[in-house]
């Protein structure tokens, strides 16, 4: 939960350094967050008690590697499902069934009578 943060700062970083910056390119930006970010990972894989070139330090690295992809996979997918569900929300929905409105004029009935068969009509 804590590496995903980390991400996402790193993430709102670059977008904020490269407007920042001006003429900074985005490319170096990008190599300056991950020089960052290999320092940290360093930082943290010694402050562990690791030694830079051996097999636990280099494990420790990958694994910071796998967590850090992880987690921006993860906050990719995120996007998308709620890109996903705005979309689905603000897709147009079918209108309503036309209902037809009652009748609320006065109605007229008229009789007519033959012998002793009456015959009504009302409209």
């Amino acid at each position: 939960m804590h590496f995903q943060t980390v991400v996402i700062s790193g993430l709102f970083f670059v977008a904020a350094l490269s407007v920042l910056t001006g003429c900074q390119s985005i490319q170096e930006a990008m190599a300056k967050q991950q020089e960052e970010i290999a320092q940290q990972d360093d930082a943290y894989c010694r402050s562990i008690g690791l030694n830079f070139g051996t097999d636990q330090y280099a494990q420790c690295r990958m694994l910071k590697t796998q967590l850090r992809q992880q987690a921006q996979a993860q906050v990719a997918a995120n996007s998308t499902a709620m890109l996903a569900t705005a979309g689905t929300l603000m897709a147009p929905q079918p209108a309503p069934a036309v209902q037809p409105l009652p009748n609320i004029l006065p109605q007229q009935t008229r009789c007519q009578s033959y012998g002793a068969t009456t015959n009504c009509t009302t409209y």
